[in-house]
């Protein structure tokens, strides 16, 4: 029994001549070692170029042979000697003497001395232990910390402050300096822990913890509880100190009264007192307040056809920035950039190609860890096709409650160049554009939106509307009823009646339409003679016997609000107010879009579509094959296509003529509704 415990009091000399000097260490015992597989390292590294004699610390049974390769060695007894050519006449078996020569170091240029493990029957241990170690060893170097980072706890979500609060991981960048020279400046640690403490230190309000001693080997399985292995690798060692080595742990600063505090590391080798840094922290309260969510203004292209989207800054102190989600035409949502707490523009640095459909989105965030996060703007679309007549879809309100309503109104415009804009972006805009589509929901309308509107549809614009409280809301001025009379056709009877279910009317664009509505909506009057209004509109959607739709030929308006509805509804009243007021995608044109004089006036899928030289009036009448004039409208039309949808007539064939000026084209139909 002496004898045993003699031979663990005593020390071991240096594997390299003269072993009874110290020698230079260049990889302490339990460093992170990146593989593959990534492991604890387990033995000390002691630099000797290849060629440099190894002897025997020890008297023992050769154990281990392996004679070539980079992991070559020798192990004698409780020692193994790796990277080591053994000597040639060494076998299984034979016994060797404390200082024997036992081989030479191979082209790793260090022998990595292991003490303990493999064959034999010790545990693998650190040999700079101060009791039964390599001796002589001193040690007049300490322990460095050169960083450290925050973690929300068991994750790779880093704390970008020091302000802390919930569950937290603690990372330290740490090193030991075992001697000077070209090696064992950048070792690993022997011990390393933390504590917290008041802000002047003067307590504990953590007492110190330190669950890393590096004296024998961690299972494999402590490994990735030890070393943030993101970071970590060879030469760098990033130690998780809130962790054990038998798993997950963190600091809970729910736990600890808001303030100022400091957090100290303490870290040692294995010679050396163990030596404190100090980093201060602010222990903060839980904050569970999202920022406000972010209202778009605008989406648009740039000169260069980048996409631009615009919105309205928001006002949290808290705010720490926004994220842009975005996705194209049937793919994923994803996150596309992110903006400063000032930011209210972000420009994608790709060019829109034409053709795309484009949807954007965005959230804020706070400077809270982890981030409150607010919920999902309303979602703005896009599409470039620069030869198309120019959409402008508007928000009056109705993405408020139905963030995705531009996905089928968008669907709805094919063929066209569609952008998206709030109100405001409307108001100052809308001249730029061919048409322009408001949706209210349940707002109101703005009055600063009537005089904008009735220049735009008096200089040959097209304008929809839809809302639940529009024809109350436009009728309370004078200039409103002007826009509804004269513009829209339209007067607010002053009911509001419980409309279950719409039909649309037949003969118009809107004929097959029907879907339940379940919703109180407000009943407009249509002339009945021409005289009765400056504009005659034409009832277009029918609840019962009260219209809650109507047209002319260049404005649509809906006295309900479209949030409610399914997408596929949605899409189909937006497509026939398109029609209705004679709205022409690319591919709609005729011909590939190259017009010849004979190809002006054609006839396709119900739809008259007539090629004007100018901005004026055309006017169109039909008559059957005895003469019989069957219909007559006046329409204004643009400098290029126009779509006229004809409605009213039995099937049959016909003949059409476009007036304008001084000529007339003439055009042989067939009608089959």
């Amino acid at each position: 029994m002496s004898a045993f415990l003699v031979f663990f009091l005593l020390s071991y000399p240096w594997p390299l001549a003269p072993q009874n000097e110290r020698h230079s260490v260049s990889g302490t015992f339990g460093e992170y070692r990146s593989g593959p597989p990534p492991h604890f390292h387990d033995g000390t590294d002691i630099p000797g170029t290849e060629g440099t004699a190894v002897y025997a610390v020890a008297s023992g049974e050769v154990l281990w042979l392996e004679e070539t390769g980079y992991s070559s060695g020798v192990r004698v007894g409780r020692f193994a000697y790796v990277h080591v050519t053994p000597r040639a006449d060494l076998s299984l078996g034979d016994y060797v003497n404390q200082g024997e020569f036992v081989g030479y170091t191979n082209y790793a240029n260090h022998v990595h001395f292991k003490d303990g493990g493999g064959a034999s029957s010790y545990a693998t241990r650190n040999a700079l232990l101060p009791v039964d170690g390599l001796e002589p060893f001193e040690d007049n170097y300490h322990t460095g910390v050169l960083g450290i980072w925050y973690f929300r706890d068991n994750t790779s979500d880093q704390i970008p402050s020091n302000s802390l609060t919930g569950i937290v991981d603690v990372v330290v960048r740490a090193i030991d300096t075992t001697n000077l020279g070209a090696t064992g400046q950048n070792n690993g640690v022997f011990s390393i822990g933390y504590a917290l403490l008041t802000e002047d230190t003067s307590t504990f309000v953590i007492p110190p913890h330190i669950p890393f001693f590096f004296d024998t080997l961690p299972p494999s399985s402590a490994f990735p509880y030890t070393y943030y292995e993101d970071w970590s690798n060879t030469s760098e060692y990033y130690y998780i100190v809130t962790n054990e080595f038998f798993g997950n742990s963190y600091i809970d600063f729910t736990t600890v009264s808001p303030g100022n505090y400091i957090l100290a590391v303490i870290a040692s080798d294995t010679r050396n007192p163990a030596d404190t840094f100090y980093y201060p922290i602010t222990v903060i309260p839980p904050d569970s307040i999202p920022p406000q969510t972010p209202y778009l203004s605008a989406l648009q292209l740039d000169g260069e056809n980048h996409l631009e989207l615009h919105w309205h800054p928001s006002p949290d102190s808290d705010l720490a920035g926004y994220k842009i989600l975005l996705k194209f035409n049937s793919s994923n949502w994803e996150e596309w950039g992110s903006a400063g707490i000032s930011d209210s523009i972000f420009i994608t640095t790709e060019v829109v190609p034409e053709g795309w459909n484009f949807y954007t989105k965005m959230i804020a965030y706070d400077d809270f860890w982890p981030p409150n996060v607010s919920d999902t703007s309303e979602i703005f679309v896009l599409r470039r096709i620069d030869a198309a007549p120019k959409i402008l879809l508007i928000n009056g309100g109705a993405l408020n409650d139905r963030k995705s309503l531009f996905i089928p109104a968008l669907d709805a415009m094919e063929g066209l160049d569609v952008k998206s804009g709030d109100l405001d972006f409307g108001v100052s805009s809308l001249f730029n554009y061919d048409a322009g589509f408001v949706v209210f929901g349940d707002s109101s309308w703005t009055p600063e939106l009537t005089s904008v509107v009735i220049n735009f549809v008096g200089n040959q614009g097209r304008f929809f509307i839809s809302g639940s409280r529009i024809l109350s809301s436009i009728s309370s001025t004078q200039e409103g009823n002007t826009l509804l009379n004269d513009y829209f056709g339209v007067s607010y009877s002053g009911n509001r009646i419980f409309c279950d279910t719409i039909v649309g009317v037949t003969g118009t664009p809107f004929e097959g339409i029907k879907f339940a509505l379940m919703d109180s909506v407000e009943e407009m009057c249509v002339p009945t003679q021409k005289n009765e209004l400056p504009a005659f509109g034409t009832p277009a959607l029918m609840s019962h016997n009260s219209v809650v739709g109507a047209f002319t030929d260049s404005t649509v308006i809906f006295s309900f609000k479209l949030t409610n509805l399914p997408d596929s509804i949605v899409q189909k009243l937006l497509q026939a107010a398109k029609d209705a007021m004679q709205m022409i995608g690319v591919e709609e044109y005729p011909g590939g879009g190259v017009t010849v004089e004979k190809d002006r006036l054609i006839f396709k899928g119900n739809s008259l579509l007539f090629y004007s030289h100018r901005n004026g009036q055309v006017k169109i009448e039909v008559f059957d094959l005895v003469g019989r004039k069957r219909l007559q409208k006046n329409y204004s039309v643009i400098d290029g296509w126009n779509k006229f949808t004809l409605w009213g007539l039995n099937p049959g064939i016909y003949f059409v003529t476009a007036s304008q000026g001084g000529e007339k084209l003439k055009v042989k139909i067939f009608f089959s509704p």
